[in-house]
């Protein structure tokens, strides 16, 4: 009897370790699955984000950092530029460039994630050439043009230059004859407004030159 109990209390102990031993192991039940890590975008800021003024010609670099929804950075991201109006101001690579006088807002889109937009306005460049508002018409020997040329001064890329000072000349370009009456013209907020311009000649076409210092001079039609 005595015996029978020492056996069953000895099997009993080793049965209690193995059971300790089995539950303290590094096995895979006692590994805990690591959350997936997500690096997807979820905002992208632009440097400089302060809205800029640029002159038409000029440029500036916009750069790009991505982040994820968590606000880890990303670093710089690969993203797609876009301007509100390419007309204004053009972007590639981050690179803006300014055209013409107005405003345009520049953004970033990575996947279905876009960057809050920097405002870009763009003002006149330096007076660079004389360009036709109204072309002249209506011309019959010896009286004045029924439609007086008006010439306006622009930059590089056309716009208007409401700022510049210029005395401009008007003269015959082709057809011959003779161009009288006032043949200069004051440069007033940009426009110089021509009036009693008179051709003399023979029945023909003629076509009309525009000129004034240091500008690109302008042909009429």
């Amino acid at each position: 009897m005595r015996l029978t109990r020492r056996i069953n209390y000895a099997a009993s102990i080793g049965f209690v370790v193995i059971a300790l031993a089995s539950c303290g192991g590094g096995g895979d039940g006692g590994t805990t699955p690591t959350a997936p890590v997500d690096n997807s975008v979820g905002r992208i800021d632009l440097s400089p984000a302060s809205p800029a003024t640029l002159v038409s010609g000029t440029t500036t670099t916009l750069s790009a950092t991505a982040f994820t929804k968590d606000n880890r950075s990303l670093g710089t991201a690969s993203v797609a530029w876009a301007s509100s109006n390419e007309a204004v101001a053009s972007v590639s690579a981050g690179t803006v460039t300014a055209k013409l006088v107005g405003t345009a807002v520049i953004t970033a889109t990575s996947g279905s994630v876009s960057s809050a937009g920097v405002s870009v306005t763009v003002t006149a460049g330096a007076a660079a050439q004389l360009a036709l508002r109204t072309q002249p018409a209506g011309a019959t020997s010896g009286a004045a043009l029924a439609t007086q040329p008006a010439v306006e001064v622009r930059d590089a890329a056309g716009n208007v230059i409401a700022t510049a000072t210029a005395t401009i000349t008007a003269a015959l370009a082709s057809g011959g004859g003779t161009l009288s009456g006032p043949v200069t013209a004051t440069v007033v907020t940009g426009v110089a407004m021509f009036s009693g311009l008179t051709i003399t000649g023979t029945i023909g076409a003629r076509t009309l030159t525009f000129s004034a210092l240091g500008l690109t001079s302008a042909t009429s039609a």
